[in-house]
């Protein structure tokens, strides 16, 4: 039979750090807009550091937007993908306004309203997602399915790879290494 020793876990305090001096540089720091946030991509939680700018405490949080991109504590982007899936599903609305008009809008115009609005939304920042599961960046699939079917007045029943057949349009993220 074997004996397993217990060690008791210490609970050690984060590193304390006080920022005197945030004009340097002649570059000012906010203590409204600073953030902390940890990543950490293992279940066990590291203790938070307590970092004070010009006395004022700067929060741990679990999630911040930079540049367009909202980045989590575990680097998973799922909430990014959340928010930019809700962000294209707007623009597709407007899309299918103009679709079920008699404006006299064609294929051509579709598609330039497509790449103007959905894709260049998709295509912002998927350096950084595009290393996100499989799984998440699947979430981003039927954005673009739908949009190719409104602009190509297309089934939903179609196959996805003939819509980028179709529209002369590269793959979605997650579809990108099975064409190649």
């Amino acid at each position: 039979m074997r004996y397993t020793k217990i060690y008791p876990t210490r609970q050690r305090a984060g590193p304390k750090i006080v920022l005197k001096n945030s004009n340097v540089e002649k570059l000012p720091l906010s203590e409204l807009e600073s953030a902390i946030l940890q990543l950490n991509k293992h279940k066990c939680r590291v203790p938070e550091p307590e970092l004070l700018l010009n006395g004022t405490p700067i929060p741990v949080v679990e999630e911040v937007k930079f540049l367009g991109l909202i980045f989590d504590r575990k680097l998973s982007f799922l909430p990014h993908l959340r928010y930019l899936k809700n962000k294209c599903m707007k623009a597709l609305n407007f899309i299918r306004v103009v679709a079920h008009t008699f404006w006299g809008a064609d294929q051509h115009t579709f598609l330039h309203l497509y790449r103007s609005l959905v894709r260049s939304k998709l295509d912002y920042g998927c350096i950084m997602y595009g290393s996100a599961r499989n799984s998440y960046l699947c979430m981003l699939d039927p954005v673009q399915n739908h949009a190719f079917c409104l602009c190509l007045c297309a089934y939903r029943t179609s196959p996805s790879p003939s819509f980028c057949i179709f529209a002369n349009e590269p793959p979605s993220i997650s579809n990108a290494g099975s064409f190649q």
